[in-house]
Formats: structure tokens, sequence, C-alpha cells
């Protein structure tokens, strides 16, 4: 749930023009936006602020007990319906690029943030699976928008400052994510004894008010755009074929062992870490009688890890302890999640996840500053097929996970399962040799 956007648009910046069929008109936006410096700071911070909303989607896996009741659903069913978002992510990733060639990344950006709130609010006035569904899948949708968009919007407007604009809004949106789950374990001890139309209540409201200020930020963005600012040649809607088609050469980098390695390593990551975090707190609250912690804890301590960990590896040098991150710390996490789901005590789960969380953590960024410092020839095009094949395998891992656990009737097993994707991502890391500095001079010699 918790999502890589950092880096889901790192690598559209990155790469040179001839492998980008969309730089130019990227290009072209940044110029276009050249706006006046106090134009530029209050557009910034007016999408900073408003993206700080989306992380309310942190809410799901703690409500998430509570909607399987609401709705009666098994585990897999609610590990299918959690997976709509990713659904709705991998319609994105495929017409995002056109989308921002053709319209240009302002104005997209206007429409994820009017999308997403058109998805909370169909959220908040669900009162069937059936809307909830469809609610979750336009949000998915949205997001995979605004992960591309809204970053390079920010970069559009600050093309000088690339890291540290974006390093703000990082900031800006996990943030919330330590907090918000504290809330919504407030908001739903609040509603206990109050029956299915007090929960509805405590879910749908809150959902309508971000709604409200994602479509209403969205409009302020559209308010503040200057005739003056938008470009004849941003308007256009004809691209050259070397727009239009990919290209045979970006399908042939994916052809190769290396890029094929990279693709795996990233399913395997975005699989184990969003499973766990969503199906952590149906397992404590199926496993446990009494709770010293609540699960509400778990999940904000999974944002504090992430915001603590993302925060430090954006000023430490780059190529520090590289080798050692991507080998050690996804097997020493995922022993750690293991060890906490079979301890058999209520405590040591929510404290235990939170430490695995500051070693996985550091994974799928460190895995990326691998890959763009040996090649920066392919990495635009191999990372967009591992998002796109990391949404259908989270869809799938979530569904596998529910129903391993309504077979057996123990979350501990399916849970056990997912965390192994931590380990497999550090023995894969250890003998292929990633992380080592003669190997990363070696691929940028050949290049």
């Amino acid at each position: 749930m918790v999502s890589d956007d950092r880096l889901r648009m790192n690598f559209a910046v990155s790469l040179p023009k001839k492998s980008n069929p969309y730089a130019r008109t990227d290009e072209r936006q940044a110029l276009n936006t050249n706006v006046p410096g106090t134009e530029r700071r209050k557009l910034a911070a007016t999408l900073i602020c408003v993206s700080s909303f989306t992380a309310y989607t942190s809410v799901f896996p703690v409500f998430g007990p509570r909607i399987t009741e609401l709705f009666s659903l098994s585990a897999e069913e609610f590990g299918s319906l959690m997976g709509m978002q990713s659904l709705g992510r991998i319609l994105a990733l495929l017409m995002v690029g056109p989308l921002i060639s053709w319209y240009g990344v302002r104005r997209i950006s206007e429409l994820g943030f009017v999308g997403f709130g058109v998805g909370f609010l169909l959220l908040g006035v669900s009162s069937s699976i059936i809307m909830f569904q469809s609610g979750l899948t336009l949000l998915g949708l949205f997001i995979g928008v605004s992960s591309v968009a809204h970053p390079a919007f920010l970069f559009a407007l600050y093309p000088t400052s690339k890291r540290r604009i974006f390093s703000i809004r990082l900031v800006a949106v996990a943030a919330p994510t330590v907090l918000l789950p504290l809330v919504a374990g407030a908001m739903l001890h609040w509603s206990e004894g109050g029956g299915d139309e007090t929960f509805r209540l405590v879910l749908g409201v809150p959902f309508l008010i971000v709604g409200g200020a994602l479509v209403g930020g969205g409009l302020l963005m559209t308010l503040q755009r200057n005739p003056g600012q938008e470009s004849t040649e941003s308007q256009e809607q004809e691209l050259d074929q070397q727009q239009l088609a990919p290209g045979r050469t970006r399908l042939i980098r994916l052809l190769n062992t290396r890029s094929i390695l990279v693709i795996v390593l990233i399913c395997l990551h975005a699989s184990a870490d969003n499973t766990v975090y969503i199906f952590l707190p149906m397992f404590m609250k199926n496993h446990f009688h009494d709770l010293p912690i609540e699960p509400a804890l778990a999940v904000a301590g999974h944002g504090l890890a992430y915001l603590f960990i993302r925060s430090l590896l954006s000023v430490l040098p780059e190529g520090v302890a590289q080798r050692a991150i991507l080998c050690l710390s996804g097997p020493i996490g995922g022993l750690i999640v293991m060890v906490s789901i079979w301890s058999g005590s209520a405590l040591y789960v929510p404290v235990l996840y939170t430490m695995a969380c500051f070693c996985f953590a550091a994974e799928f960024p460190t895995l990326v500053s691998e890959l763009s410092s040996r090649s920066m020839t392919s990495l635009g095009t191999v990372l967009a097929s591992a998002y796109l094949i990391a949404e259908v395998a989270k869809f799938g891992m979530l569904k596998i996970t529910g129903r391993v656990a309504d077979q057996t009737g123990d979350y501990r097993v399916a849970l056990s399962f997912a965390a192994a994707g931590f380990i497999a991502f550090g023995i894969i890391a250890f003998f292929t040799g990633l992380g080592r500095p003669e190997n990363a001079e070696h691929e940028q010699s050949k290049e």
C-alpha cells in the first residue's frame, strides 16, 4: 500500500533522450512551466500540500478486519478487494505516458487529484461491495497516474533542484502515514458497540472529507493557471513516430538475464511488503484475544520506518553499504517478521514488525540506485516493466495469502510465505553479485 512513487519517477527524468519516447514532450513541459518564482512556489506548495491527503489510504489495513465483517468477506475475498488498487495501477501505467505526451504534466496532475478525490468520494458513499471495489479501482488508477505526473510537474517547476523538491514531497506524503493509522485505530475503537451503521459513518465521512479536499485541490491548481504559461507547442496533439512507437530496442533490452533479475527482485519486494502490511492487522485480530498493542501501531510503525530510512538514504552518499543493504536487509527483516508471527506473543508482533520494516525499507531504493549506477541506458524500460509486473504480483500474492489463510485457518503460514520474499531478495542479490563496485564500473564502461 505504501507506495514507491519516489523511485517510480526517478527513471523518467534520468534517461537519455533517445531511449525515452516521451523525452521531447517532457522537455517542452519543463520549458513551458518556467513561471515566476512566486507562482512556482505557490504551485509547488499546492501540489505538495494536496498530495499529502493521498496518504489516507494507509487506514485500509487498520479498518481491514472490520471491513471483512461489514461485507461478510473471507480472507481471500478481502485480499482480492485490496488488490483492486493494483488493477487500477496496471491500467494507469499502461496509459500515463501517452496522456502526459498529449496533455502535459500539469493537466494530468490536476486530473490525478480530481480523479483521486472522486475515488474517495465513491468510497465514502459505498453501500455495497461493488461500489467499494469500484472506488478502490479508481483510487489505484489515479494513484498510478499521480505517482508519475506529480513528480514530473515538480521537476518541471524546479529543473535544477529535482532531488530536493521531490524529497519534500516524499516527506509530505509519508509523514501522515505515521499518524493516520493511529487516528483510524481510535475511530475504530470509538465505533465498537455501535453496529454497522456507526462503522459506516466512521469509514465513510473521512473519505468524503479527503475526497472533497482532493477535488478542491485539483480545481485550485486549475484556477492558478495563467494563459501566458501555456505554450502552443504543449497543446499539440500530433506526435511523431519516435514518440508513438516504443521501439524494438526497448523490448530487446528486457530480453537479458540482468533485466529479468531486476524485475524479479522488485516483484519479490513489492508483493512481500504489501501483503504483510495488509494482512498483519487481520492476523493480530484473529490470532490473539487480548492485544496490549493495537494493530494500528504496527501499521504506523511501517510508516515511521519508511519515512526515517528514506530520509536517511536521501542524505547519505551514493553507494554507502550498498551490497550489505541488498544482501542482508531483506533476510534480516524477513526473519524478524517470521519470528514475530510465530512467537505467540501479541506484544512482540507490532514491535518486531516495526524493527523489520527498518531493515527491508532500504531494499527498493538501494536496488534502483544500484541499477542506475550500472546502466542508465535501459533504466526506464526495465523499471516501467518491473512496476507493471509487480502490480500483477501484488494482486496475486494478496489473493493467494487470503486463500491459504482460509484453507488452513492460520494466517501464520500465509504470512510466512509472503515474508520469505524478503529473504529470497537477499539470497538472489548475494549470489548474483549485486552491489559490487567493480561490477558497476564494468557495466558503465560497456555503455
